[in-house]
Parts: structure tokens; sequence; C-alpha cells
């Protein structure tokens, strides 16, 4: 019985080390992608600026799942793309026309408007 609980402690100890090594060097590798890694279908972004405090702090880390354009709602924070920047912020307005956001920590609201080919799913 101290065997097979020997085996499986090694097991496990060996699953949790890899598992952080996977989550280290994703994060890692994250500066070459506009500061977000994939990892489990999630995506794991730093966050570098404070538009979104204090939900969302400097150099904290956000867990984003994906969804699609229909699935996200007023309230909800998403992450998108504008040329070749990925930003992270608040939907406040979502028309037929497109979604407005804002920064929570920022005093005007995004000058664009976002379609579904922005929104990153």
């Amino acid at each position: 019985m101290k065997k097979i609980s020997k085996i499986i402690s090694i097991a496990l100890t060996s699953f949790i080390v890899l598992m952080g090594i996977v989550i280290f060097t994703s994060f890692m590798s994250a500066q070459n992608n506009y500061g977000v890694s994939m990892v489990f279908n999630r995506a794991y972004m730093v966050v570098k600026t404070d538009s979104m405090e204090p939900t969302l702090k400097v150099n904290g880390v956000a867990i984003v799942e994906k969804a699609t354009y229909d699935e996200v709602e007023e309230g909800d924070i998403i992450m998108y793309e504008i040329g070749d920047k990925m930003i992270t912020h608040r939907i406040i307005e979502k028309t037929d026309e497109g979604i407005t956001t804002k920064g929570d920590n920022n005093q005007t609201q995004d000058a664009y408007l976002l379609t579904e080919e922005n929104v990153l799913e």
C-alpha cells in the first residue's frame, strides 16, 4: 500500500511541476504575442496599463475566456484588437451597429465602434 501511495505522490508532484513549467514558459513568451498567452484554452494576459484600474491592476494577470460576439453584453470586460494593439476594456453599450467600450479608469469612452471582426474569440 505504501508503494502505491508513493507512486501516486510522485506522479502528482511531477504533474504539478510540469504544469508550472508550461504556465511559466507561456507567460515568458507572452511578450511576443500582445502580452497574451494561451493555456488550457484560456488567454492569460499581463495587464500593461492602468486603464482598467481598480478592476485590473498594472502587472496583474487577467484570465480571458473565449466568447462569441453574440455572447458578450454590456458590463462585460472584453479583449479586442485595433490595428496592432490588443485592448481590454468594459462594454458600455452594445447596439445593432456595434460595441462601445471604455476603460474603467478612463474619463471618456473609446473612439471606435467595435464590430464582430475586432472581438477576439
